[in-house]
């Protein structure tokens, strides 16, 4: 699992943070989509708030998510894209690359979630009883199944208890 906040690092630290995530602990995942979200959910996260971020990386039971927590509790609002240079493209990128899109308001922000799946016939192993290889549980989720702030292992929220719908299909 790889953990970044903004007084630790930058846009280029997490960039780099997240490549060396996927290159160890998620060979499978598609590195170019995955590093296109990473840097535009990060460089967002400072162009459009004004307080702190906080990027988390984890790889679990075949599927890579990516939380990017900010100070600001506004989702993010998609804009016509202006191909003169103008921006406009990244959060249309963001909804097309990842597998399941989710964000989550909260009390000091909001949680922007991207989930890939891994691609069956890969050839890489993935335990079906929740458990990494060496035995352990990941080390974010409770033995209840639960993360502190009440989100399963399966990315739903225990108290909403719904179906995260794929955009891209």
């Amino acid at each position: 699992m790889v953990v970044m906040e903004s007084q630790q690092s930058d846009a280029a630290g997490a960039r780099l943070a997240a490549a060396e995530f996927l290159a160890s602990d998620c060979p499978w995942a598609d590195r170019d989509a995955v590093m296109l979200v990473v840097s535009e959910l990060v460089t967002n996260a400072i162009r459009h708030t004004s307080g702190w971020w906080r990027l988390c990386l984890e790889a679990c039971q075949g599927r890579l998510v990516l939380e990017i927590d900010d100070s600001s509790p506004a989702p993010p609002v998609p804009r016509t894209p202006d191909l003169g240079g103008g921006g406009g493209l990244g959060w249309h990128m963001v909804q097309r690359l990842a597998t399941c899109l989710e964000v989550n308001p909260h009390a000091a922000g909001k949680t922007v979630r991207a989930t890939w799946l891994r691609p069956a016939g890969t050839g890489i192993p993935q335990p079906a009883d929740g458990f990494r290889e060496d035995g352990l549980r990941g080390d974010r989720f409770r033995e209840d199944g639960l993360r502190g702030d009440g989100i399963r292992e399966d990315g739903i929220r225990k108290s909403e208890e719904r179906a995260v719908q794929p955009l891209n299909q």
